[in-house]
């Protein structure tokens, strides 16, 4: 993924309930914004930023973006029994990784509706209001 580290998208990849985006404008410019955290959980850690959209749907689809290459790269990496990550943390070379403790397609589709709706994804509260199963 280009521009952004294996350990951060690694890091992305693997806490999908303890994320928060959030889309605004920035101060003193008629631009938009974005930056991605960890949630409460890690002190809200900034691990991306990126601004100066003309539209807030711009930065929306610029996340969607990035997370699905995040998806993408992870989850090709994970399969590649010679990749560091793969050694990190599937030396089993299994399927990749319980699918509720990963990012995925339908997590990445319910962040952008959220920011689309509310400028403001937070995976944390997500999860929270699904039941585990």
């Amino acid at each position: 993924m280009e521009g952004i580290s294996r350990g951060m998208c690694l890091e992305i990849f693997t806490n999908p309930h303890d994320l928060e985006i959030v889309v605004s404008k920035a101060k003193n410019f008629d631009k938009w914004v974005f930056v991605l955290t960890r949630g409460p959980r890690d002190r809200h850690k900034v691990l991306l930023e990126g601004g100066f959209f003309r539209q807030s749907n711009d930065a929306v689809d610029t996340i969607k973006k990035i997370l699905e290459g995040i998806l993408e790269f992870t989850t090709k990496e994970l399969k590649d029994p010679k990749s560091l990550l793969t050694e990190l943390i599937n030396s089993d070379h299994e399927e990749v990784m319980d699918p509720s403790k990963i990012l995925t397609l339908d997590l990445i589709t319910r962040i952008v509706e959220e920011l689309q709706q509310h400028q403001t994804a937070s995976t944390y509260k997500m999860m929270a209001a699904v039941p585990a199963v």
